[in-house]
């Protein structure tokens, strides 16, 4: 920790966001050896953003409720707040939960929370959200979702305008494969990534026989075991029609799978 060093970024950051050259800035994009600024959050009160990427930088739970009440930053329509390695930079599922609250960010279409250790109580939080209806892209990629998660997204009555949902190694299994694919307000998905949640043949096949995600035209479910028999449904699928982007990475699909779904 060398406090020098962080203290003369500070300054050199300090003057940047009070310079008047910075009144207009409309995106901000910080990370890497920028985790200094976790403990500064309030240079943030002095920009009007529409976009502000802290990714990799380590904000935990009460950094992102400093966000969540910045009045200053309720002009955000995208906000990334990717988690770090250590475990000291996730938000998990209080800081979820204050920014699924946040009167400051109803502006907000695209959300990024990769990496965060959110649980289901969390995405229950976002799925109930009433202030973050705006949303169209919500990334929760390596978080501890489950298929309990995949269910309360599958039923949110809020989240209706999400055109893209990614959920990268979400653990949600066939369970929540089989919840996303009968939900009732998720029709207006275009891109849904499910990689590596260990679906299996049956998930596929319950996505494949979805007309809630009729209108997917990007699917992404490589490393999730669903065989010959999952290439198959997803090649028969009558309801998947719009597709023009499909990744099946990993699947050991086989010879009889890839002649299936070409």
């Amino acid at each position: 920790w060398d406090t020098e060093y962080d203290s003369h970024k500070f300054g050199q950051l300090e003057s940047l966001v009070t310079s008047p050259d910075c009144f207009m800035l409309e995106s901000l994009e910080l990370g890497g050896d920028s985790s200094f600024l976790s403990g500064h959050l309030e240079l943030l009160s002095h920009l009007r953003l529409s976009s502000l990427s802290l990714r990799n930088i380590e904000i935990n739970e009460l950094q992102a409720r400093v966000i969540a009440d910045s009045s200053s930053l309720s002009g955000l329509s995208s906000l990334d707040l990717c988690g770090t390695n250590s475990e000291y930079g996730k938000i998990r599922d209080e800081g979820v939960r204050a920014i699924a609250e946040s009167e400051n960010l109803r502006n907000l279409s695209s959300l990024v929370l990769d990496e965060n250790e959110i649980g289901p109580d969390g995405v229950w939080a976002l799925a109930q959200s009433t202030t973050l209806s705006n949303l169209s892209s919500l990334a929760l990629n390596e978080n501890e979702i489950g298929p309990d998660g995949a269910r309360v997204l599958a039923e949110t009555t809020t989240l209706t305008k999400l055109s893209s949902l990614e959920l990268f190694a979400g653990s949600i299994g066939v369970a929540g494969a089989r919840a996303l694919a009968s939900s009732m307000t998720l029709s207006n998905l275009s891109s849904l990534n499910l990689a590596y949640n260990e679906i299996g043949p049956d998930g596929a096949l319950a996505i494949a026989e979805s007309t809630t995600l009729s209108n997917l035209s990007s699917l992404d479910l490589a490393y999730n075991k669903i065989g010959p028999d999952g290439a198959h449904a997803l090649a028969e699928s009558t309801t998947l029609t719009n597709l023009s982007s499909l990744a099946l990475g990993y699947n050991d699909i086989g010879d009889d799978g890839v002649r299936a779904l070409a």
